[in-house]
């Protein structure tokens, strides 16, 4: 429970630090910077898992609440403190109250925060996807299996067909048939190709970088 605590507490302000680009973009920059919302919820991820808290069916809902929590701190009190700093203003309750009865300055910043909401959403989402595996340990567990498995059976095919140049590479035809025949095999093909291990040239791809020396470890696709 200890841990539990501790690991909300530096998911905050690890959110907070992810958050410090879109505040100072927001104010120094002087454009809606919601995208920068996007990386809060990894933050919360990385500050939570830092004190070994556990990971159970209750941390996606924590991560989620944090995240606007974050957002409406981000958009109401720390971009008004950090106006007031940049234009020579003390930074007090004071001033701040002045800001936050200026209706034009609100308008604008309510409707800033609604699309930041929107973006730290999109972030969270696979956040929260990869803390709901992990808290079902063996679903988890099989998920991983599931995806070595992908990626040995794909680098097989590079292995049989030798595909570590460009000048070997398996035509583009071949691999849209073999996509359609096992489509189980597509995401773990974009995320490896994403990684820059699958090369694609003209019209064909390759592997990189060379896995010549490498022994098949599962069964390949004929």
């Amino acid at each position: 429970m200890k841990n539990y605590i501790k690991g909300i507490l530096l998911g905050f302000i690890c959110g907070l630090v992810a958050s410090m680009l879109w505040v100072i973009v927001y104010v120094y920059v002087g454009f809606i910077s919601a995208l920068c919302a996007i990386p809060i919820a990894k933050g919360i991820e990385f500050g939570f898992k830092r004190t070994n808290a556990n990971v159970d069916k209750k941390t996606p809902y924590i991560v989620a609440t944090l995240t606007i929590l974050i957002v409406l701190t981000v958009c109401f009190l720390l971009i008004p403190i950090f106006m007031l700093f940049k234009y020579g203003y003390n930074v007090n309750l004071y001033n701040l109250n002045i800001l936050y009865q200026d209706g034009e300055f609100m308008s604008a910043l309510i409707k800033d925060s609604l699309i930041s909401v929107l973006f730290a959403f999109l972030g969270m989402w696979s956040v929260i996807k990869q803390l709901k595996l992990e808290a079902n340990p063996e679903v988890y567990q099989e998920q991983l299996r599931l995806q070595n498995e992908y990626n040995e059976t794909i680098k097989d095919i590079f292995i049989k067909n030798k595909s570590f140049t460009k000048e070997t590479g398996i035509p583009q035809d071949e691999i849209n048939v073999m996509m359609k025949e096992h489509p189980e095999l597509l995401r773990t093909w974009m995320t490896l190709n994403q990684r820059g291990l699958i090369k694609k040239a003209k019209k064909s791809f390759y592997y990189y970088p060379s896995l010549k020396d490498s022994k098949p470890k599962t069964k390949k696709i004929e």
